[in-house]
């Protein structure tokens, strides 16, 4: 049982990390520097933190 679990808790971070990546790239595309990103996968929701440092494009 602790070996699944441990391989589903890799299997989220490996997602995670995924989700990070095509989110800072896909901002870094358009303009904006992202300082860092917290993502957390819950049961029953998602928590999603940008963190914005400035972008090089005006509105």
């Amino acid at each position: 049982m602790l070996i699944k679990q441990k391989k589903k808790n890799e299997e989220n971070n490996d997602l995670l990390e995924r989700i990070k990546s095509e989110i800072q790239s896909q901002l870094g595309n358009r303009g904006v520097a992202v300082s860092g990103i917290n993502m957390q996968i819950n049961p029953n929701n998602i928590s999603l933190s940008i963190y914005i440092s400035g972008s090089r494009r005006l509105a």
